[in-house]
């Protein structure tokens, strides 16, 4: 690098790898879900997480609110924003959440895709609309104070 006269000497390895935000590893996770637990039976390992359908759901679920609180950081760090229209969005999103709960509690999962995709997968099995999902639980972790 010195015989170049390069600023950065001591860069001896570039790596060109991406930021994954959790909201995208846990997306990355569900969607290769199939193709781990086959691995994970081919080596003869057990998770039980793995085909515990309650757990799928709560997973399902935290992939989809993840989601819409990525969506959320990012509408809130756009250029050239007002405080007043990122408290709005903060408002907006906590009567969203209050919206998705009315909704799961009559069985009506359709804003939470990930969720809805699980529930039909394992329609057999789960009881809808599902009541050990306490959304309050997770409503009071996302209630904003402005």
């Amino acid at each position: 690098m010195d015989e170049v006269d390069c600023h950065y000497g001591d860069l001896l390895l570039h790596s060109n790898v991406r930021w994954l935000s959790k909201g995208k590893i846990l997306h990355r996770f569900k969607e290769l879900l199939p193709q781990i637990k086959t691995f994970v039976q081919e080596i003869d390992i057990v998770y039980e997480e793995l085909e515990n359908i309650k757990w799928l759901e709560d997973f399902a679920f935290l992939v989809d609110i993840t989601e819409k609180i990525n969506f959320l950081n990012l509408e809130l760090q756009r250029k050239e924003k007002e405080i007043i229209n990122m408290i709005s969005d903060v408002q907006a999103f906590s009567s969203k959440i209050a919206y998705w709960e009315n909704k799961m509690k009559n069985g009506d999962f359709q804003h939470l895709s990930t969720l809805q995709e699980t529930i039909i997968n394992y329609s057999e099995n789960i009881n809808k609309p599902t009541n050990h999902i306490n959304t309050s639980r997770y409503n009071s972790t996302f209630t904003f104070r402005i």
